[in-house]
C-alpha cells in the first residue's frame, strides 16, 4: 500500500507497475535490514550463529536469508502478476464473481 500511495499509481497494475514493484521491494529490504539491526543490536533478541550467512552493509551485519527473501519472493510475485495472461485472468475472475 505504501508503494501504491508513494508512487500515485491510481490505475495499478496497468500503469506505474515498475515503480510500484521496485519501491515495494526496496521498502521491504529496508524494513528487513532495520528490523534485523533493531532485534540483533539494540534489543539483542537474537544473535546470528556462526554458520548463518550474513552481509555487512554500512558496518552493520545482517542476515543474508531475510534480505534474499525480500528480494526473491516479491520479485517472483510481481513477475507473476505482470505475466502476459495475468490481466486476462484477472478480468475473467472479476467478471465471474459479478455474475
Amino acid at each position: 500500500m505504501i508503494a501504491l500511495v508513494g508512487t500515485w499509481a491510481t490505475d495499478w497494475p496497468r500503469q506505474g507497475f515498475p515503480r510500484v514493484a521496485v519501491l515495494a521491494i526496496v521498502l521491504g529490504i529496508a524494513y528487513t535490514a532495520f528490523s534485523e539491526w533493531l532485534n540483533v543490536y539494540v534489543r539483542q533478541s537474537w544473535a546470528y550463529a556462526d554458520w548463518m550467512p550474513t552481509v555487512t552493509v554500512g558496518g552493520i551485519r545482517t542476515g543474508l536469508s531475510p534480505l534474499l527473501q525480500w528480494l526473491v519472493v516479491p520479485t517472483l510475485a510481481f513477475l507473476a502478476v505482470r505475466a502476459p495472461n495475468a490481466d486476462e485472468l484477472f478480468i475473467t475472475r472479476q467478471s465471474e464473481t459479478q455474475n
